[in-house]
């Protein structure tokens, strides 16, 4: 009995947590997210805020989005494959529902996914930048009707901590 103990304990100890399993440690835009955001455009006009907050042990991130248009949007980040790899589920008042896949790619997280439409596929492409030596991080929404050859920014905002 006591041998059996041992022995479950033991194997209790290898086996990787569920937040080491999903999150390893891999260090990405996604870590420097959590928190209150005011999040502004190029010009410093007030586009919304962002609430942002770590969930399910690290493995998971929620935004909610409060735009000054009156727009309300929710995200679900979870991470995947030790967080070198994420999925993004976006809705918004609007009806949008996004399904996107992000990697990182030269120090950004780059999430990108196709919805379908009455005109018919559109491309997506949101990239995270953390601008560390500033405090921000920078997102920009582009999107693509034409198979990838051209895009166009939907979005561009910067992520400024709200005090």
């Amino acid at each position: 009995m006591k041998q059996s103990l041992l022995v479950l304990m033991f194997l209790a100890f290898l086996l990787p947590t569920h937040a080491l399993a999903c999150r390893g440690d891999v260090v990405t835009v996604m870590d420097y997210m959590a928190g209150d955001w005011m999040v502004a455009d190029q010009q410093g006009n007030v586009l919304g805020y962002s609430e942002i907050r770590e969930g399910a042990g690290g493995c998971a991130i929620r935004e909610r989005w409060q735009g000054q248009d009156g727009l309300e949007g929710e995200a679900m980040f979870t991470a995947r494959d030790g967080g070198e790899r994420w999925r993004m589920v976006w809705s918004d008042s609007d009806g949008l529902m996004l399904e996107l896949d992000g990697q990182r790619q030269n120090g950004n997280m780059v999430f990108t996914g196709a919805q379908e439409s009455d005109q018919g596929q559109i491309l997506h492409r949101i990239v995270y930048e953390l601008l560390f030596e500033i405090g921000e991080i920078h997102q920009r929404w582009e999107y693509s009707t034409d198979g990838g050859r051209r895009w166009q920014v939907f979005f561009a905002g910067w992520y400024l901590p709200d005090d």
